[in-house]
């Protein structure tokens, strides 16, 4: 097998053209990547192309100015793609991303694996590691309903007879909403666990990001009616082939109608009807952020943890560089990250 390996960068819509061809993830596509672009955060497209194989892996993602500080560097939502899952191509193609991303003077590699599942991780040298498990209702051989806990079908149940309706929209109205309502949840889980998060977890998401996708085709709101009041939306990415759980807003009246509940099991129920092959629930936030009491609301619902991992570089260009040390050390006291490689 060749170990002659280069990439290369072309236009979205010429490196769309043989995705299907890959095990893609939605954070992968060009509807995701423009919609989180910017003129600060250009978008790029990259095939990887062995010289006897031909097209093996494929990237895309933002070119992020951080800070003067950090530099330029290569931020991507989702993992490396790899035709066939092929370790071997794989290792090969993250180090040929290391030498492209040096020759071209990006600072540092940033590898998310949003929506992308990595059965186990493979040390690359320049590249360190994290785990990022993710929450997925596989609909794949089952028959019948999804398998729930009967306290959250007690409180759907309630939220049903209170009057609750749930319905669906791309409306900037509701997108709106549910700005507020993260910002009540926010308040909610903070006066409860003493420590502030930013709702926005992914970088460059925001109310103008998120209309983008309503706009593209991308994404949907699921969201609660109460007596001609919106008390629960959910933003939902969403292709032929599955949803994405990536927002969720409440407000005091949802918890205590048992809302959120009814909307969750709404959007199970509706990716089942319309065949989608799963339902992923998203990561869940730290521990001492409320993380177990998320945790415990994604597998009430019959969702399981499925692998992920994140690989960053080091630094890779002067005088970005000489920040290496000291970002050793500090992520060496870290038992999630792997910093062997």
């Amino acid at each position: 097998m060749s170990t002659t390996i280069l990439p290369f960068e072309l236009a979205k819509d010429s490196w769309s053209e043989d995705l299907d061809g890959f095990n893609y993830g939605l954070f992968h596509t060009p509807q995701w990547i423009e919609a989180m672009s910017s003129p600060a955060a250009p978008s790029f497209y990259l095939n990887f192309e062995d010289e006897n194989a031909g097209l093996v892996g494929k990237l895309a993602g933002l070119k992020l100015s951080d800070s003067r500080i950090t530099g330029t560097m290569l931020y991507c939502f989702s993992g490396l793609l790899i035709k066939g899952d092929d370790q071997v191509f794989w290792k090969k193609c993250m180090e040929a991303l290391l030498h492209y991303a040096k020759k071209h003077g990006f600072s540092r590699i940033m590898l998310y694996s949003f929506d992308y599942i990595i059965p186990k991780p493979m040390s690359v040298k320049g590249y360190y590691y994290e785990g990022m498990d993710e929450f997925r209702i596989s609909y794949e051989g089952i028959e019948g309903p999804v398998k729930v806990s009967s306290n959250l079908k007690r409180n759907a149940k309630k939220a049903t007879k209170a009057g609750v309706t749930v319905q669906s929209s791309t409306s900037p109205e509701i997108l709106n909403r549910m700005m507020q309502l993260l910002n009540e949840t926010r308040a909610t889980r903070v006066e409860k666990h003493g420590v502030d998060y930013d709702p926005m977890y992914i970088r460059n998401m925001n109310e103008k990001s998120l209309a983008r996708l309503l706009e593209n085709g991308l994404a949907k709101l699921f969201y609660s009616e109460l007596n001609g009041e919106i008390n629960t939306v959910l933003f939902a990415l969403e292709d032929s082939r599955r949803i994405y759980f990536l927002l969720m807003g409440s407000d005091e009246v949802a918890y205590q109608n048992g809302i959120p509940a009814l909307v969750a099991l709404t959007i199970s129920d509706y990716a089942l009807d319309s065949g989608k092959s799963y339902y992923n629930l998203g990561v869940i936030p730290r521990a001492e952020q409320g993380g177990e009491g998320v945790r415990l609301f994604k597998e009430q619902q019959g969702a399981l943890s499925y692998p992920g991992y994140c690989y960053y570089s080091w630094f890779l260009s002067f005088p970005y560089r000489l920040l290496n040390p000291l970002q050793k050390w500090r992520l060496r006291r870290k038992a999630s990250i792997n910093t062997d490689a």
